[in-house]
C-alpha cells in the first residue's frame, strides 16, 4: 500500500511520531556529547520538530525543525542509531532508547523518504502527460 493521496499531485503522508530522542550535540569537543530531546514529526507544517523538553501545548516554539521535503536519507548508525541527511539543513545523529523505539522511528522516516520519492517520480510523469497533452490539444487547432 502506498501512503500517498490519490490525486494528480501525489505527496507522502507524514508519519504520526513522537517521543524523546538523545541527539549528538554539534561538535563542541573532540568526541560531542549527547543531548536528551523532545522529537515530534509535526503532520500539519510537515517538519520534525525538536524541544529541550516535552512542550504542555502546541504554542510553544520548537528548538528547531526539519522539513520533512528536505529530508534526502536516513542511515542506520548502530542498533539504537540512526542519522538523518537534510540536506542544507544538516546531518543528524539521534540515538533511541530501546530497538523497539528505534524500529517506529527508523521505518516510519525511512518510508516517508521512500514514498516522497516515488511521488516526485509519479508527479514528474504526470506533468509530462500533462505537457504531451495540451501539445497535442494546441497542435490540432
Amino acid at each position: 500500500m502506498k501512503s500517498y493521496d490519490t490525486g494528480s499531485k501525489r505527496s507522502p503522508i507524514p508519519p504520526e511520531l513522537d517521543g524523546y530522542l538523545d541527539k549528538l550535540k554539534h561538535k563542541t569537543s573532540l568526541f560531542g556529547s549527547w543531548n536528551k530531546r523532545y522529537f515530534r514529526v509535526n503532520v500539519n507544517n510537515e517538519c520534525l520538530e525538536y524541544f529541550s523538553n516535552k512542550p504542555a501545548n502546541t504554542s510553544v516554539m520548537a528548538n528547531a525543525s526539519i522539513k520533512l521535503s528536505d529530508l534526502k536519507v536516513i542511515r542506520k548508525f548502530d542498533s539504537n542509531s540512526f542519522q538523518l541527511d537534510a540536506g542544507v539543513g544538516g546531518v543528524y545523529l539521534l540515538r533511541t532508547d530501546s530497538q523497539a523505539q528505534f524500529t517506529c522511528w527508523f521505518n516510519g522516516l525511512d518510508r516517508y523518504i521512500k514514498d516522497k520519492k516515488e511521488c516526485e517520480r509519479v508527479n514528474e510523469a504526470y506533468n509530462a502527460t500533462q505537457k504531451e497533452i495540451f501539445e497535442i490539444k494546441h497542435d490540432r487547432k
